[in-house]
């Protein structure tokens, strides 16, 4: 059985090939008319109906399969890319545990580090502000979603 809200497409083998309309489906052409038939409603449909009356260029069969070629061997270089990130990420990471706890040292720095709390380089405020607080009053503060992977984003005032 499948679920109403589905809509099957399957392409005339003699007018389009499957892995053309895949990348069309997957394109922002499509997206936008997507958008544009499914209405602006607080739950958006598009059906069957809507689907069909569609309008895709369809160029000739050879060259729809090289542009679906062309298309999959740029999503197989992205894959790499991703991978390749995610890898110099893990790296990073690991840099950054190993340098941020003193364990492994830079050339030329020698010496034992310091150990302070946090309290001693910095002000940490143990509460929220409360209902008292001047509306004037500025501070700067970090919250999590400033904090990325070991990046800080912009302080917030």
């Amino acid at each position: 059985a499948i679920a109403s809200s589905l809509v099957i497409v399957r392409p005339r083998k003699r007018d389009v090939i499957r892995e053309f309309l895949v990348c069309y489906f997957a394109s922002d052409y499509c997206s936008r008319m997507i958008e544009r038939w499914a209405g602006g409603a607080a739950q958006p449909n598009l059906g069957a109906q809507d689907l069909a009356r569609f309008t895709i260029p369809i160029p000739s069969v050879s060259e729809q399969r090289a542009i679906a070629e062309a298309l999959s061997d740029v999503d197989g270089l992205l894959g790499a890319l991703a991978a390749l990130i995610a890898k110099k990420r893990a790296i990073k990471q690991a840099a950054m545990q190993q340098l941020l706890t003193g364990k492994t040292r830079l050339p030329g720095f020698s010496g034992e580090w310091e150990t302070k709390r946090l309290e001693q380089i910095s002000r940490v405020d143990p509460e929220n502000l409360s209902n008292n607080t001047n509306l004037d009053y500025v501070f700067n503060y970090i919250s999590l979603e400033q904090v990325d992977v070991g990046r800080l984003g912009v302080v917030t005032k």
